[in-house]
Parts: structure tokens; sequence; C-alpha cells
């Protein structure tokens, strides 16, 4: 499912979510998924054009995980609001956002949350979870984020 560019609020996750999770991304539909909720992000933080370097560097042994949730009894019956992931909801519960470095204890080449989902300490999580270091490089529009981070 492709999230649609919008200008509304973020969304907000429901408490009734299981835990995130990192899992290792190796479905190629759900790296097209992934590539897709890029492209539609309204943020374009120039992502989008780095499809192919993604793409060859997955397929050449990247480490790729995505941010997943356990699935709840209210996620299985449809009792939250699952239009956030990227499979429309059901197995497996991938939110658009990633993480990824060539092999743990490696510095991070990147961390991505939707723009939709940021704020909410997805990314946060993500990099706390992760076999990952720092990175060496930051963009600029990350800077306050990673400082954030570095004060936890």
């Amino acid at each position: 499912m492709a999230l649609r560019r919008s200008r509304r609020a973020p969304v907000k996750l429901d408490r009734r979510l299981g835990s995130l999770q990192l899992v290792e991304l190796e479905s190629g539909d759900d790296l097209l998924r992934l590539f897709e909720a890029m492209s539609g992000d309204p943020k374009h933080d120039g992502f989008q054009h780095m499809f192919g370097t993604l793409l060859d560097w997955w397929r050449v042994g990247g480490r790729l995980y995505v941010a997943s949730f356990t699935e709840t009894d209210a996620m299985f019956e449809r009792r939250v609001d699952t239009s956030v992931f990227l499979n429309g909801g059901g197995a497996p519960w991938i939110l658009p956002a990633c993480i990824a470095a060539s092999g743990a204890g490696q510095p991070i080449d990147l961390l991505w949350v939707h723009s939709r989902l940021r704020r909410r300490g997805i990314g946060t999580a993500m990099v706390k979870l992760s076999p990952f270091g720092r990175p060496k490089r930051i963009l600029p529009g990350a800077r306050r984020f990673w400082a954030r981070l570095s004060d936890l």
C-alpha cells in the first residue's frame, strides 16, 4: 500500500500495537514498498534519489533493518488503524522506517523514518536496538536528532 502525499497531521501510534523490534529486510517486495514510501514522503529528504544505490548496496550484503511490531490481538482483529504499515496491515507489520549499515559495529549509513511518523521515538528506538555504531556523516537536517540522542 502506498503512502499518499499529504499534509495531514503526523500519525499517532496506537497503544495497542505490539512492541517495536528491528527485523532484517530480506524480501524484495518489502524493499519496493519501502522505496514507494520514501518516494511518497512529502518531506523529500533526498532519499528518493538513492534507490539505485540502496538496491545495489542491499543486493551485495548490506544490512538493512526495518521497524516492525509484534502482532497483538487488536492488530490481528483490525481494532487499530493499520494503514501506517507498508503492506496496509498484516504480517510482517513493517513501518515506513529503516536503518542500515555494512555490518554489526559499523557506523550507520542510513536512518530514515517517514515524516508522518517522526518525533514518536521510532528513530531513537531503532538506533538503540541496532547493532550499529554512530554515523560518521550526519545530514544537516538530522543534526538536532543526533545531538538529542547523544544526550540520552
